[in-house]
């Protein structure tokens, strides 16, 4: 019974662990509360509040970049990193800049004509901002260029701009400015050397070279720097529809960026549920202080109680009279929603219509979330036969019309059958692991937790399969029946495995036992032979595409080829 159990951590170790699913909690988790700001950015805000923003945005002007040139004779750019301020769309306020590619004219080396075809307008708005400041805009579909060729990137009248790409006075950058719908440009017009342009092309191939040395870490890092922090309106009640947590789940902790004042009123940090047009319930909130501070203006409340929430949900903040530690990022943001007028006090309903704010900032909040799991059910059956030789012939995946041949092999120690079918119903060997702890919300931790756990199973699945393995080979080495095991694999909605067993002398002990995982719920029965199924793994083994059963076989190394087929 020892035995088996052992085996069954293993097992549990190796399938679970190995597969997709924790890291697709972990991302899981990240995505859930993605729309609130990354903490990376709450820090970097936090650290500098008291910093003024800079740079200036480009306005109603057509600049080619002769800063970058494309050093392959042909690649594509697939991705811009821009420094941009993203504001709502409003009737008067609803253009966009963009890019697109000059090429040189053949007839006059300093002049240069538009590629048609290559322009591509910077689309976004206040629901897909980026949270960790970083904008990196992908072209769909990719720009075409070539050696020679130069970017240049159009910014339509910055009043009626929803996106503004800024430049930063002071640092080397060649630029030209040219008229914002020139098609045809001549690079004798005067060239501007200290401003750089917020704009970065992203190529296949690393094609792009920078008199200036400028990089893509470089735009990043300057872009953070186009935004500035401040304190919102007091006695507010703010919602904001597009700061969506997307599971179910519980609010485990908030972080926020401010500055601690002694005894100013609490600012109130909600969970809102939508019931119906201008009609929304607080389902949970925290009236948070500044008792706990974990880096520079940056502070953590954990709320006695942990705040459940369902898929849908929405983050509200109240700000009262005189508080002072909570900060909001100027702009960037998503929509803000108030309710019309001062809200002294907390709101428990609204059922009015609310009032679009014409700013929208962002509060440098973040979260930490714990969301549901389930349980994992690991079933198995042991073999206690014993075999001496295997065969494997020919194993094929009709579902994708490919065929993998392996040359017959024969192995003269003892060898086990194993396989896992009957992985996902209760059979002989059956137990419930406990739920998983839940990972981090914090990206980075949760995924080096999730590489050490790996990491870890994987040094105790050898250890132990390669002890256990042994032991079971060294135990049945007396006995010598010759087995010929022929796996048909099929790839099918039904996986059929059909074995043939017989001992030296030829007489048949199991012949033609054909079953299938998906018509029984257990495994087939035994023979004379006593012949089972053990959930295992160890040296070689087939498996579904669909990762619905797995065959596995488990030998000593004592091995000699064998000539011809089974």
């Amino acid at each position: 019974m020892m035995k088996l159990l052992l085996v069954d951590i293993i097992l549990f170790l190796s399938t679970f662990l190995f597969s997709p699913s924790i890291l697709q909690q972990v991302q899981g988790q990240q995505v859930c509360a993605q729309r609130f700001m990354d903490l990376s950015l709450v820090t970097y805000r936090a650290e500098r509040l008291q910093v003024m923003e800079q740079g200036n945005d480009m306005n109603n002007e057509l600049r080619i970049l002769q800063e970058y040139q494309f050093n392959c004779s042909s690649t594509s750019i697939t991705s811009l990193m821009l420094g941009i301020d993203v504001r709502r769309v409003t009737n008067s306020r609803d253009l966009f800049p963009s890019v697109r590619v000059f090429r040189r004219n053949s007839n006059n080396p300093n002049r240069y004509n538009a590629v048609t075809g290559s322009e591509r307008t910077i689309y976004y708005s206040t629901s897909n901002v980026s949270t960790s400041g970083v904008f990196e805009y992908p072209l769909n579909p990719p720009i075409p260029v070539m050696s020679g060729d130069l970017l240049a990137v159009s910014q339509p009248e910055q009043r009626d701009s929803v996106v503004r790409v800024y430049y930063i006075d002071g640092i080397s950058f060649r630029s030209n400015s040219e008229m914002l719908n020139d098609n045809t440009i001549d690079l004798r017009n005067s060239l501007t050397t200290n401003q750089l342009i917020l704009v970065y092309p992203v190529t296949d191939g690393y094609c792009v070279n920078s008199t200036n040395l400028i990089t893509s870490s470089v735009i990043k890092q300057n872009a953070l720097m186009i935004h500035e922090s401040k304190l919102p309106n007091q006695d507010r009640q703010f919602l904001y529809p597009e700061i969506v947590l997307s599971c179910n789940g519980t609010i485990t902790k908030w972080i926020f960026g401010g500055i601690g004042n002694g005894n100013q009123a609490e600012p109130e940090l909600q969970i809102w549920r939508q019931q119906g047009t201008n009609n929304y319930n607080k389902i949970g909130s925290s009236l948070v202080n500044a008792n706990t501070m974990i880096g520079t203006n940056l502070y953590q409340f954990v709320p006695q109680t942990p705040l459940q929430f369902v898929e849908g949900d929405i983050f509200g903040v109240h700000i009262p009279r005189d508080q002072v530690y909570l900060y909001e990022q100027k702009e960037s943001g998503p929509i803000n929603l108030r309710v019309d007028g001062s809200a002294a006090n907390p709101l428990s309903t609204i059922t009015d219509a609310l009032h679009t704010e014409g700013a929208n900032d962002f509060p440098l909040v973040t979260v930490e979330i714990s969301t549901s799991t389930t349980s994992i059910t690991i079933t198995t059956s042991m073999v206690s036969s014993s075999v001496s030789s295997f065969t494997a012939n020919t194993m094929s995946t009709t579902a994708s019309s490919k065929t993998l041949s392996t040359s017959s092999i024969t192995y003269t120690s003892n060898v086990v059958i194993i396989h896992s079918s009957y992985m996902s119903s209760l059979t002989n060997s059956s137990f419930v692991f406990p739920t998983l702890p839940e990972a981090a919300s914090n990206p980075t931790g949760g995924i080096v937790a999730a590489v050490l756990v790996i990491l870890i199973a994987v040094l105790v699945s050898v250890v132990f399969t390669s002890v256990i393995g042994y032991y079971i080979a060294m135990k049945r080495k007396r006995q010598q029946i010759k087995t010929s095991v022929n796996i048909a694999y099929s790839a099918n909605s039904v996986d059929v495995y059909h074995a043939q067993v017989v001992n030296k002398d030829h007489d048949l002990v199991l012949k033609n036992e054909l079953y299938s995982s998906m018509a029984s719920s257990s495994p087939p029965p035994d023979t004379n032979r006593s012949i089972g199924y053990l959930s295992f793994i160890l040296l070689f083994f087939l498996k579904s595409e669909d990762a619905s059963s797995v065959g596995f076989v488990l030998t000593s190394l004592d091995f000699k080829p064998r000539s011809g087929g089974a």
